[in-house]
């Protein structure tokens, strides 16, 4: 283990473990007993949380949802279908499977609406579309344990078709732009590794392995962040702390993407290793520098089912990067 990536070894100081076990925020706790204590599904106190999973205040709001379009901003079935995948329910959480069912398909009539698929045409030899949509879908699907195969396998083809020879996507139709999206590209990265993982290893696709391995490579000769020709950050938001992320890309969901692939032991990811590290506050938490959404009520685009709130966005970038830490610490 080198200089640089002795930082990750820090652990979770007890104050802020006990924090995230708060019992006022069910799911966060469950998310911390799972996926940094290590416990079991079946064991007592996982297993009365995923009970009552579906009543916690921020899940049951997803579950509501509303009648609009599923992107539209922040309320649409496709942004709902992915929060809750990031706070861990899924098919088989009680009371949850009949709201993210009906959610999905909503999806899928629009990713696979024959309008949509005759506006997606390669421009200068590129298809040039929003594939963090697609990649978002498959993920959340997967992580749901929701859909047929056979449909999650239609996306996954388009993604790997729709990829750019650098390894990523990009949603930009001028024929000189040569460079794929950061924003277009994380989504589908942990898209494809998540329907991988659905697959089995005992599956064979070299297509789905070689557009992996090809996306992967893309972050890491960006060293996550940083433009691959200067060395500097790519732009002044990039280490942004912000959740939920929706489709933007930042420091925290790339490293995340990059620990999908089990990847995080490759030396061009310690760098960013170490400036998730320096994120981290005097008090171990990590905390949002702003935010992408509007409240329940507010006007206008960008309006959230779920007010979130600072404590709550902490709560969640602090489990998330203490993920990230724990599981470079285990590569390394």
């Amino acid at each position: 283990m080198t200089a640089a990536t002795a930082p990750a070894r820090i652990g979770i100081e007890p104050n802020v473990l006990e924090w995230l076990l708060d019992d006022r925020w069910p799911a966060v706790r469950r998310l911390t007993l799972i996926e940094l204590l290590g416990r079991g599904s079946d064991e007592t106190d996982v297993a009365s949380l995923t009970a009552n999973l579906a009543a916690d205040p921020w899940v049951a709001s997803l579950l509501a949802g509303q009648p609009i379009h599923p992107y539209g901003k922040w309320g649409g079935a496709h942004w709902r279908l992915f929060a809750l995948a990031e706070l861990g329910v899924s098919n088989e959480t009680p009371g949850a499977a009949g709201s993210i069912n009906e959610a999905f398909d909503a999806v899928l009539d629009w990713l696979l609406s024959p309008g949509r698929q005759r506006r997606i045409k390669p421009i200068d030899g590129r298809y040039r579309n929003c594939s963090s949509q697609e990649g978002a879908a498959l993920w959340a699907a997967c992580r749901l344990g929701i859909g047929h195969d056979a449909e999650l396998q239609l996306l996954a083809e388009r993604l790997v078709l729709w990829q750019w020879p650098d390894g990523g996507w990009n949603c930009d139709i001028r024929p000189k732009a040569h460079h794929a999206s950061f924003n277009e590209s994380w989504m589908p990265l942990r898209g494809l590794i998540a329907f991988r993982r659905r697959l089995g290893r005992g599956h064979a696709d070299d297509g789905l392995d070689q557009a992996i391995d090809r996306s992967a490579e893309f972050f890491l000769r960006h060293r996550i962040v940083e433009s691959e020709r200067s060395g500097e950050l790519a732009n002044d938001h990039v280490t942004a702390l912000r959740w939920p992320p929706y489709w933007h890309y930042a420091l925290l969901p790339g490293l995340r993407a990059i620990a999908d692939a089990g990847r995080l032991d490759d030396r061009r990811a310690m760098v960013a290793i170490d400036r998730l590290v320096s994120q981290r506050s005097d008090d171990g938490r990590w905390w949002p520098e702003g935010r992408y959404w509007k409240g329940p009520g507010s006007t206008g685009s960008g309006v959230e089912l779920v007010r979130w709130g600072r404590d709550g966005e902490a709560r969640m970038l602090t489990l998330q990067a203490v993920e990230v830490l724990q599981r470079a610490a285990a590569a390394t």
